[in-house]
């Protein structure tokens, strides 16, 4: 490591060095090997000011946009205020923002830009929260705001190992299995699971550029190996008065379709290639996808954890 890349971390199969702390990526002892991944940060006048073509427009406000410069490095922008450059050889990720604004940066990093790391590095990446036993683990997936932290944290509270949060790096394996790296480890819940479910036995840290907190689960005793992909859930919050229920495996077809809506990073649904279509039909094809559907309410949710393997 050198003097401005300080702090080693491990996630999603990548070894990375960077010039600053990852709140809930595990870290790693040193190596003599380089890693895969560097990340930096400079000042918005060190951007090299090169032709950037924007292939993405932001969808909504506080979403980046996406571009490519004519060397080959793409760059995801916010506002004009962070900009994050991922070189061509995907070895090299430069932020560059004002010093006040570093604070956000680790939020972005270990969410969208690590997520359009993996991307273009070939990896199938989706939207989904990754917990379950030291040899297998399933991904529930589903919108924002459907409840995937607070189901994991409860599971978790209940004995279940924690994998990932918010982004699930999967890869096949040769026998046509799945498997799901381990990844960022810090679970992000809203306020409200937070008090419901973590009661204040937990010491949590605030979540910058969210309105959440983080319960850092790097202490867990994890295996080496990448657990087996077991099944994918869909959460799919139902009115008022429906009863938890796990639906039979979904057809190919509709379970396609899902998984689709799932793919990481969001906004990009035009960079979806051939390569990631077939990815996702073949994982579609071997991982049974069920649909969970559930009030989404407190009361709800110790029946729910029931339905789901231990």
């Amino acid at each position: 490591m050198t003097a401005d890349r300080p702090f080693r971390h491990r996630a999603y199969g990548l070894s990375i060095d960077s010039s600053f702390a990852l709140p809930g990526v595990p870290t790693a002892e040193r190596t003599e090997r380089d890693p895969d991944l560097t990340i930096g940060w400079s000042l918005p006048e060190a951007a090299a000011p090169e032709t950037l073509t924007i292939m993405i427009p932001a969808a909504y406000a506080g979403a980046p946009a996406f571009g490519i410069r004519g060397d080959g490095a793409h760059a995801l922008i916010w506002d004009g205020e962070i900009a994050i450059l991922i070189s061509s050889d995907i070895r090299a990720m430069q932020v560059y923002c004002r010093a006040e604004k570093l604070e956000f940066v680790p939020t972005l990093v270990v969410g969208i830009a690590l997520g359009y790391v993996l991307h273009l590095r070939g990896v199938l990446c989706l939207h989904a929260a990754v917990f379950g036993d030291a040899e297998q683990a399933i991904a529930v997936m589903g919108n924002s705001g459907s409840g995937k932290s607070s189901l994991a944290a409860a599971m978790v509270r209940g004995g279940a190992k924690f994998y990932s949060d918010d982004l699930a790096a999967v890869t096949q394996t040769p026998d046509g299995g799945h498997r799901v790296f381990q990844g960022g480890l810090g679970l992000r819940v809203y306020p409200d699971s937070a008090a419901e479910l973590l009661a204040g036995d937990e010491a949590l840290e605030p979540v910058p550029y969210l309105n959440k907190s983080l319960w850092n689960l790097t202490g867990q005793r994890l295996p080496a190996a990448p657990p087996r992909l077991a099944a994918l859930y869909w959460l799919e919050p139902s009115p008022a008065g429906t009863r938890p229920q796990v639906s039979p495996p979904m057809p190919l077809r509709d379970a396609l379709r899902h998984v689709v809506r799932a793919w990481y990073p969001p906004y990009c649904r035009r960079l979806l290639s051939r390569q990631r279509l077939d990815q996702m039909r073949r994982l579609a094809e071997a991982v049974p996808l069920h649909i969970i559907r559930y009030e989404k309410s407190w009361d709800t949710l110790p029946p729910l954890l029931e339905l789901l393997p231990r």
